[in-house]
């Protein structure tokens, strides 16, 4: 459970920022990459990437770079790649990134037109809760452009939806989540739904990788993260759902604080609930204009 519920966060003046852009999301979103690395051996990029001098890596939705760090520790310092990452928000960027790392303001929506070919390899992980059904389509497209011609695309997304244990009921927090998607346009199934939408840009040789993710402290240290992350999430968005009125669930903030103290208890007492999250990488084909 959360160490202060009632604490005020810190949000953006930016509106389709809707997560709080203060040290405890920093630390949630740490702890988020650990356990989703973890999920998936260990192996902070799946594709066959073979990296060579002087290419170029972007992260998109970087928030502070966790993924983009272990990453270069996975690639060979030898091998002389340079990093990008980028986000809509710079409050959680590193203040003093290595010197073949860089951090901007952008969207995956819009990205520069000077960075056409320009990447090797791009990664984007957990916009499910950012961009509309309408814009994974545009995101996707943009993404193609600046490939180079053989580049790899890496997405991390999962599903709305949280598996129950059988014959246990639904708790009243599950619905909190559809809601909350349901209320912004997002996809709710935006995991399973990426090889189709990669396939329609023009990607090629598209494989995905599904794990599921036990929530629950019975599930070991995946399952303490993956509670953790879940709850984490649900907490953080507690301004712009009681923005909403609560979808007829809660009206206050004490009720909202409730609700998922319930919702983490459950979790963690009763074996069974899981989350399904899906790592898909594509090449985009080779000789093919930007």
């Amino acid at each position: 459970m959360s160490d202060n519920p009632t604490k005020e966060r810190f949000y953006t003046n930016d509106s389709a920022y809707i997560l709080p852009a203060d040290e405890e999301e920093r630390k949630r979103l740490r702890r988020q990459h650990q356990y989703l690395t973890r999920a998936f051996d260990n192996r902070p990029i799946l594709a066959p990437v073979q990296f060579a001098g002087g290419d170029q890596v972007l992260e998109i939705g970087a928030a502070a770079g966790a993924w983009l760090f272990d990453a270069a520790q996975q690639i060979e310092s030898s091998s002389n790649v340079n990093f990008h990452a980028i986000d809509i928000e710079n409050r959680h960027f590193p203040s003093t990134p290595p010197p073949n790392m860089s951090f901007s303001i952008a969207s995956v929506l819009e990205l520069p037109q000077a960075w056409a070919g320009k990447f090797s390899y791009v990664h984007q992980r957990l916009l499910m809760g950012a961009l509309t059904e309408a814009q994974w389509p545009i995101a996707i497209q943009e993404i193609y452009r600046v490939l180079k011609p053989g580049g790899w695309v890496e997405m991390g997304e999962g599903e709305a939806r949280i598996g129950c244990p059988d014959g246990h009921g639904r708790p009243r927090g599950l619905d909190l989540v559809h809601q909350f998607y349901l209320s912004r346009g997002l996809m709710v199934d935006i995991g399973p739904e990426l090889p189709n939408l990669l396939k329609a840009a023009g990607f090629v040789d598209i494989k995905m990788t599904p794990k599921s993710i036990p929530l629950g402290k019975w599930g070991g240290e995946l399952g303490e993260g993956g509670v953790e992350g879940m709850c984490g999430f649900l907490r953080a968005v507690k301004k712009p759902v009681l923005a909403k009125g609560g979808f007829g669930l809660v009206q206050t903030g004490e009720e909202y604080d409730a609700l998922i103290d319930d919702l983490e208890r459950d979790f963690n007492e009763t074996p069974g609930y899981s989350w399904a999250h899906y790592i898909t990488y594509a090449r985009k084909p080779e000789g093919v204009d930007n």
